[in-house]
């Protein structure tokens, strides 16, 4: 990735002091992981608001083995919010986003104490943290979705592999039923509408649908090919697939009839963030992200480079694609990407600006109604100048010839421009 100095510049002891940073036309870095520690789940539950878990166990260290951190400002600043320690020391937790949809404020997770240990969830609403914990069950859980702000669906699973189903709120914990095969995936729309990826004994794939919470369940689609990797529904009620070799399927009837949406790419797609019954985000391996607002006629290419893999995340007015991506030649880091518009809506300014240099700097060239710029300039290894200015001049009168950074702000985008500095003439 170009000024991947720069990028690494950023990257401190704790994520509070990460910032924006552009590198591709309307994407912005807006989480950095830490060195030091783990970050085992990264997340955005709306626009500029979200949750990560970070673990460590540094050595000597006796404070708590694991924090949920919240974020109201897109990781310009954080708090923590929960942690814990005890029995927990020396481990990190499983923490499992379930709140997907706007405005999602709950963070389930459940702490390695145990494959029958607790369940719990931090809320942060208008600055105020509340942590609970579930009503228990004994049994492992498996996968888990919410069915709405009060209650959750659990696939739990006894040692001899058996699944069922455990339908929880805080005061109560109650069975529900055997479950065919091993679920691989499930997601709830509401409190009675949800999906579910099931390889059965017999061999294939199966996509479970049920609209009674989860009582019973009925087979829709079978993929003996186990291609399907991702089920998610949009707000509107289709529930929308992708898999292998661009696979893409969408049903707006509950499963009775599918589509084959055309495919952008051959690659396997990780992931899907749909918004309508025609729009979706996919993403997959390699930075590989696409765009739909046409039910797959057409795609638009908002691929980043330099990552490996990504979990794709939609909200009006932002998307969020989380990634494993290469830091330094033996490190990788869990980095959190903001794109600032849906497809259909209207384009932002475009993140590039134009620009050109004279005897005293850069002059940059805004466009209608841009104004209010400031900028801070940094050398060619991402350090601070200290050199703070305003206007549309950035005077390098003075500066050595060499290769400068120079982060922008206006009150449309956010920019960051590498410039070659020949010096005075």
């Amino acid at each position: 990735m170009r000024g991947q100095f720069f990028i690494c510049a950023f990257v401190t002891s704790t994520l509070a002091q990460s910032q924006w940073l552009q590198v591709h036309p309307h994407y912005s870095t807006v989480g950095l992981e830490t060195l030091q520690h783990d970050v085992s789940w990264l997340t955005m539950t709306g626009p500029d608001n979200g949750f990560l878990a970070e673990g460590a166990n540094p050595p000597g260290s006796s404070g708590p083995s694991f924090w949920i951190h919240h974020t109201d400002n897109d990781w310009n600043n954080e708090a923590a919010v929960s942690g814990s320690g005890g029995d927990l020391s020396g481990s990190c937790c499983t923490s499992i986003l379930l709140s997907t949809y706007s405005p999602a404020t709950v963070f389930y997770y459940k702490p390695l104490s145990g494959p029958s240990g607790p369940l719990c969830s931090t809320t942060v609403e208008d600055g105020v943290v509340q942590n609970r914990v579930w009503a228990y069950y004994p049994a492992a859980i498996q996968r888990m979705s919410p069915m709405n702000g009060t209650a959750l669906f659990a696939v739990q699973y006894l040692t001899y592999g058996t699944f069922f189903s455990v339908k929880r709120t805080e005061e109560e914990a109650t069975y529900i039923d055997t479950l065919p095969g091993m679920p691989s995936k499930v997601v709830f729309l509401n409190a009675d509408q949800g999906a579910m990826l099931t390889d059965l004994s017999s061999g294939p794939r199966d996509v479970l649908i049920t609209v009674d919470g989860g009582l019973s369940w009925t087979s829709t689609l079978s993929d003996p090919a186990h291609s399907i990797r991702e089920a998610a529904w949009a707000p509107d009620g289709s529930l929308w697939l992708v898999g292998d070799q661009g696979l893409v399927i969408r049903s707006i009837d509950l499963g009775q009839d599918w589509d084959t949406l055309a495919s952008f790419t051959n690659e396997n797609l990780l992931s899907i963030a749909p918004y309508s019954g025609d729009s979706a985000w996919i993403s997959g391996p390699q930075g590989l992200v696409a765009v739909t607002g046409n039910a797959g006629v057409s795609w638009m290419d908002r691929s980043i480079e330099d990552t490996l893999s990504f979990r794709i995340q939609a909200y009006p007015g932002a998307v969020y694609a989380t990634s494993v991506t290469p830091l330094l030649p033996i490190n990788v880091a869990r980095r959190i990407y903001r794109y600032g518009t849906l497809a259909g809506s209207e384009e932002l300014e475009p993140s590039t600006l134009r620009w050109a240099t004279n005897s005293e700097g850069v002059v940059l060239q805004l466009g209608p109604n841009e104004s209010e710029v400031a900028t801070e300039v940094y050398d060619a290894m991402g350090r601070l100048t200290g050199d703070k200015q305003n206007g549309t001049t950035v005077r390098l009168h003075g500066y050595a010839p060499g290769l400068y950074h120079l982060r922008i702000d206006t009150n449309r985008r956010k920019v960051l421009l590498k410039v070659i500095w020949p010096g005075q003439n």
